[in-house]
């Protein structure tokens, strides 16, 4: 529409212009090239003021056009700020909030642990009370029918109404012996192991010497990485040498330990000999490590994890390259109590491994977060598809398994070749077994000699037959009988602790 109100000024511009000519050369009589020339000066004229006057009104739109976009731009400003302010006093109510939320988190979790932690305390001795009291119950059974058996055996006897009086008195005088014998007679037996045909309270007095006797000795069986064959972590077995010199396997003696509670000073005793081991490895190879059991008894027994956990916080420098052995039977069945003692463990930088597997059902993630780092499977039971190991997946994809939850594969009983070729296809990174190399005792100057431990309740050991002793990479032999130990638990707990 603008252009063509532009183009009829301009036609009327001509019009006007034209007209002038006609006139000076029609009326007034002025030469045509005269006329023409006004007419085009006029002309231009026109031209001239018809351009000023477009020029000057688009200057104008133009002025009011930035005017509106400057006034848009300044609300588009104020509206930002405005929403910058309420941006930053929300965040700062947000702050406030977590500061508020984070405060009643921390005061509720220190209520509970007030409320919690005597309660953790009354169970514990709850359960060390029922513990006590279901032993005692079990004393008394066994009493009971021993009891029982001794009336069946005088009721079956025949009854005498006089006798004579010598028989009186060879009956006085083999009195002690003949009851010494019958009470021999009517006692349990031992029906496996080394101490198989002798007498459970018998058994349990020559534990209970060699334990108190700090006869505990421990062998070591080496961990290889696979395929390398590298030495990377020993595991400690306890030995106990009973009076005559013979060394009892914990299958020998694990039941009788476990009726007579002495598996926790037993595993006490295994530890501090396992603390003078890894220092002395520590000598040569910071990298190698050590594992030892943890049971059941020592984890529900609160006294003695008491004196286990201060032990190991004492020697915290050492949690990196010490593994403590739960069993699976034994994982499962834990308590509140057992749970707690562990977490303890762990929190001090402690590891934990999972051995004597009967099946392969794992929880991975749980197994993480109790602090599981190792899991020791035999080899028949990853590589025997005849045999039911209630497993959830196939043996070959377990390492990946459990490697997705930071746990290492360990295939423990390995005895030969063929074996190994068969874990390697299952990404087993490390093997134990008696293929590299069989358990072997300790050397003697490594633990230290018997003279430097307090004396307390002597026991006499008998000598020991000749040992090969060996530790790490020396193969010598030295012909010499196993150190005399004396001192009590308690003693060798605070001599091992001060040399620390």
């Amino acid at each position: 529409m603008q252009r063509i109100g532009t183009l009829f000024i301009a036609f009327c511009m001509v019009i006007a212009s034209g007209s002038l000519g006609a006139l000076l050369f029609l009326v007034a009589g002025i030469p045509a090239a005269i006329s023409g020339l006004v007419s085009l000066t006029l002309l231009l004229a026109l031209a001239w003021w018809q351009f000023s006057a477009l020029r000057t009104a688009d200057r104008a739109d133009l002025g009011r056009q930035i005017g509106d976009l400057s006034s848009t731009v300044t609300d588009v400003a104020r509206a930002l700020a405005d929403i910058s302010r309420r941006v930053s006093d929300l965040s700062h109510r947000l702050q406030a909030v977590e500061r508020r939320e984070s405060s009643i988190e921390a005061a509720a979790t220190e209520a509970a642990e007030k409320t919690v932690h005597p309660l953790a305390k009354e169970l514990a001795v709850l359960t060390g009370l029922i513990k006590d009291i279901a032993e005692a119950a079990a004393v008394h059974e066994q009493t009971l029918a021993l009891h029982g058996q001794e009336m069946q055996n005088l009721a079956a006897r025949p009854q005498v109404i006089m006798a004579p009086a010598a028989s009186a008195a060879a009956t006085a005088s083999t009195g002690p012996a003949a009851e010494t014998a019958a009470s021999a007679a009517t006692s349990p037996v031992v029906r496996h192991g080394v101490l198989a045909g002798l007498a459970e309270p018998d058994a349990l007095a020559l534990v209970q010497r060699a334990v108190k006797g700090g006869r505990v000795e421990i062998f070591l069986q080496p961990i290889v990485t696979l395929p390398q064959r590298k030495v990377r972590y020993y595991e400690a077995t306890p030995r106990l040498r009973a009076d005559d010199g013979s060394l009892l396997q914990p299958d020998d003696y694990a039941e009788i330990a476990r009726s007579g509670r002495l598996q926790a000073e037993i595993d006490l005793q295994v530890l501090l000999r396992s603390v003078q081991v890894i220092r002395r490895l520590a000598t040569r190879n910071r990298e190698i490590g050590l594992f030892l059991d943890l049971s059941a008894d020592t984890l529900v027994d609160s006294e003695a994890m008491g004196r286990y956990t201060e032990f190991l916080e004492t020697n915290r420098a050492f949690a990196p390259t010490l593994v403590l052995q739960i069993a699976q039977e034994q994982m499962r069945m834990i308590g509140p109590v057992e749970a707690e003692a562990m977490a303890g463990v762990v929190e001090r930088g402690f590891k934990l491994a999972l051995h004597r597997i009967r099946d392969l059902r794992f929880d991975a993630r749980d197994l993480a977060e109790r602090g599981v780092k190792f899991v020791k499977v035999p080899a028949i039971g990853l590589l025997d598809r005849t045999r039911d190991i209630g497993a959830e997946i196939h043996p070959a994809d377990l390492a990946d398994l459990l490697s997705r939850h930071g746990i290492d594969l360990v295939g423990e009983a390995i005895d030969t070749e063929g074996q190994v070729v068969d874990l390697l296809d299952y990404d087993v990174k490390f093997g134990q077994g008696n293929l590299f190399a069989p358990p072997k005792p300790v050397r003697a100057d490594v633990l230290g000699p018997a003279d430097r431990r307090p004396a307390r309740e002597p026991v006499e050991a008998a000598p020991a037959p000749m040992q090969r002793v060996e530790l790490g990479t020396s193969d010598h032999k030295r012909e010499t009988p196993p150190p005399r130990r004396t001192g009590t638990l308690a003693d060798l707990a605070k001599t091992t602790i001060r040399r620390v």
